[in-house]
């Protein structure tokens, strides 16, 4: 579906550089005048309706030249960040993520890692014991407040639910398959114990009331 736009964040410097003039020339397909006139009035370059594929291609070339791109647009908290993530992972925090965790993935659209994350704990907190919980805050804040903001950019940066090292293409089928049976065996079976417990306490309170 062509309903994508690509945002490309090129620096001052970068204006005036032969190959990012050539190459927005060439994906613009305009005439280098046309190319210098654009770059002088704007600091963003915006492709629009573009497939999801064809805007991750185009983000891929401009950062080749070291200039960041994104399928959404990005205020200058996040061009910075975007823009060390650019050749890995990078020291980084953000409070946003550390402190809404599932919630602020879910805000950005992450929706593969907000599942595995609430997967994953879910297993840690039912198998760790009640006295473990503050760790597990403590852990969930930290890792959130280290990683969210670089998850965020895997993701419209890169086209990447998963991580570079666990590419989602190549894992999809075992993610699906794993939050299938998570669903089935798991998250049913509690709301149906649910269910029945709310039929229960429904009845004995008819009860009560008609024996009174």
């Amino acid at each position: 579906m062509a309903d994508h736009n690509c945002y490309i964040y090129p620096e001052p410097r970068d204006k005036g550089r032969d190959e990012v003039i050539d190459l927005l020339s060439h994906e613009a397909k305009w005439d280098r005048t046309q190319t210098l006139e654009f770059l002088k009035t704007n600091d963003v370059i915006i492709f629009k309706g573009l497939d999801k594929t064809r805007a991750l291609h185009l983000i891929a070339k401009f950062e080749v030249l070291d200039i960041v791109g994104s399928t959404e647009a990005l205020d200058a908290k996040y061009l910075k960040k975007f823009k060390k993530f650019m050749h890995g992972y990078a020291k980084d925090w953000n409070w946003w993520s550390a402190f809404f965790q599932t919630l602020w993935l879910i805000c950005k659209g992450l929706w593969t890692k907000f599942a595995l994350y609430w997967m994953a704990l879910w297993a840690i907190s039912t198998i760790l014991p009640d006295s473990f919980f503050a760790w597990i805050v403590i852990v969930n804040i930290i890792y959130f407040g280290m990683f969210g903001s670089y998850d965020y950019y895997l993701q419209v940066a890169k086209g990447e639910n998963l991580w570079p090292e666990f590419p989602f293409k190549k894992w999809n089928l075992l993610f699906w398959f794993v939050f299938i049976l998570f669903l089935w065996f798991v998250i049913m079976p509690s709301m149906l114990s649910g269910v029945q417990l709310n039929i229960q306490q429904s009845v004995q309170q008819k009860t009560l009331i008609r024996d009174a």
